[in-house]
């Protein structure tokens, strides 16, 4: 008798947990890298795209910079002496030495985003129902829950507190952990992306 007991007690337990599970999503995978955190329709890239975006800014300057060169070179030689086209060029090379310093400032940014080695990450313990991740230069915590099959709730948001270089990385940082504390829906792309979602907030996530 007192076996039975036992073995219906321990069926019941096994089915609340198959009643619970059916109400609770899954991921593709647990390991994931940040593409970007779009905020109200306005897009905040993460490390590993603002790197790409960096190189590609480069590149292009390199070969704006070649173009330019050719062409003031073609205006030199084709430019007759006289002290009012002395006074042109002393305005035009003021402007340059202005445009110059603006460049430069940017410059200096792409090249940093350029040498990034590191990627935002995100991953998921599912034993734990944790997060745990870099969003750039800090590491970062979170709990999260199941809403339902398609939803997750993720709170408790812990993260460093250092400060981040250059204002790109900063910004993307920034606001990545104002909104990651929040209900989101689950969109699977395969086993290779992922978008948790709501009205105002879109975290793109691709596998590792």
């Amino acid at each position: 008798m007192v076996k039975w007991i036992i073995f219906g007690f321990a069926s019941l337990i096994l089915t609340g947990c198959s009643i619970l599970n059916i109400f609770q999503g899954s991921f593709a995978q647990d390991d994931w890298e940040i593409e970007k955190i779009v905020v109200k329709n306005k897009e905040y890239l993460a490390l590993g795209e603002l790197k790409e975006l960096a190189l590609q800014k480069l590149q292009q300057q390199q070969k704006n910079t070649m173009e330019e060169n050719q062409e003031a070179q073609q205006d030199e030689n084709n430019t007759s002496e006289g002290n009012l086209q002395d006074f042109d060029t002393q305005g035009s090379l003021l402007q340059q030495s202005d445009e110059q310093e603006t460049k430069e400032d940017t410059l200096q940014d792409l090249q940093e985003l350029a040498q990034i080695d590191e990627v935002s990450t995100l991953r998921f313990d599912t034993k734990q129902s944790k997060i745990f991740g870099v969003a750039a230069c800090n590491n970062f915590s979170a709990d999260y829950s199941w809403k339902d099959a398609d939803n997750i709730e993720i709170y408790e948001v812990n993260i460093t507190r250092k400060l981040c270089s250059p204002s790109q990385v900063m910004g993307f940082e920034l606001r990545f952990a104002r909104n990651l504390k929040n209900i989101f829906f689950v969109e699977k792309k395969g086993k290779t992306a992922m978008i948790l979602k709501n009205k105002d907030v879109q975290i793109f996530l691709k596998a590792r």
